[in-house]
């Protein structure tokens, strides 16, 4: 599937209401995602950041409201069918430990029985873009360091082109150094093959750096959306103002 570009927004979420134990979280939510941009969420814990994404792939129904992708309004009956089209990564990355990299990598790829030239084209792609060559891609994951595994959990996310990619705290388990070459090799892949991303980090500076839009939010709501440069130069609360003090 590809998502048209001439879409304003690839991912709409359209007067979200969610609730856990009695406890409104979302209350006529609503948000869009710009397509083929990299939009990052910023925000305390708790504030329903990594909430917000599950809603989008599907893996939480909300109690109201609607999720639009690529213009067309998702049910739950055709929830797994659309998670196929969105590349999912998380902190806590989950290879198998009993496939080697490259086979972690191709795992969905052989699943939807793509023809084996395919997966190897795509693997060397992805491959090559992210800095991870064949000595890398043989080994176990634990014979990885972070930012290997790292760069391997993001080529097994994006291994079947998925047009929508969901990235949850995905860079923050790396020490500072191995994430800045990380945010390189992803942003150079994001140039020559762009697609909706959206990235959720409790850092500010790493929202400035990879993205083009940044939302923040706080307890539920979005207190502020808008391209980097504005965020930075003219933050709407005090609160957006004193994120973008104690960490820019």
């Amino acid at each position: 599937m590809q998502v048209d570009s001439t879409l304003k927004a690839a991912v709409e979420l359209r007067n979200i209401s969610l609730s856990f134990d009695s406890q409104p979280l979302f209350q006529n939510f609503s948000f869009e995602l710009p397509t083929e941009k990299i939009t990052a969420i910023v925000g305390a814990s708790g504030c329903g950041k990594s909430t917000l994404l599950k809603l989008i792939n599907g893996l939480i129904q909300p109690d109201d409201g609607e999720i639009h992708i690529c213009g067309q309004q998702v049910s739950h009956n055709d929830q797994a069918e659309w998670r196929r089209h969105m590349g999912y990564a998380v902190q806590q990355i989950g290879l198998f430990p009993h496939l080697s990299a490259a086979n972690n990598v191709v795992l969905l790829a052989q699943l939807e029985q793509w023809t084996e030239s395919s997966i190897q084209e795509r693997l060397s792609y992805l491959a090559e873009k992210m800095g991870l060559d064949q000595a890398i891609l043989s080994r176990f994951p634990h014979e990885l360091s972070g930012g290997q595994a790292q760069r391997v959990g993001l080529c097994r996310a994006m291994m079947l082109k998925p047009p929508i990619l969901l990235l949850d705290e995905a860079f923050s388990a790396v020490d500072p150094i191995t994430r800045m070459d990380i945010y390189q090799y992803f942003l150079r892949l994001q140039e020559t093959e762009p697609r909706t991303v959206l990235l959720i980090t409790h850092d500010m500076r790493e929202a400035v750096k990879l993205s083009d839009h940044i939302a923040v939010m706080q307890q539920g709501e979005i207190v502020q959306f808008a391209p980097v440069e504005q965020v930075v130069s003219q933050p709407a609360t005090d609160y957006v103002a004193r994120l973008v003090q104690e960490h820019i």
